[in-house]
């Protein structure tokens, strides 16, 4: 699974977001049962998030990735 956060303003950028975002975002993952469930992101997860998200059963690959305008093109 791949998971991108961008900031829409002047310019595309990768942000910062806030734990509770994070929270929010990878919380219903931790229900996923899977033998290997890596998740993608453009961004590091701290390790208080990791802690308040209690067992998760991802691992987190922070990779790269930048803006496509084909990919992310919002009316």
């Amino acid at each position: 699974m791949e998971i991108s956060v961008y900031h829409m303003g002047d310019e595309w950028k990768t942000v910062a977001v806030d734990d509770h975002w994070l929270i929010a975002i990878l919380g219903p993952l931790c229900a996923v049962r899977a033998p290997l469930f890596e998740i993608e992101m453009n961004l590091a997860v701290p390790d208080d998030v990791y802690t308040r998200l209690k067992n998760p059963t991802f691992v987190i690959i922070v990779k790269r990735r930048p803006y496509d305008a084909e990919v992310f093109y919002f009316c």
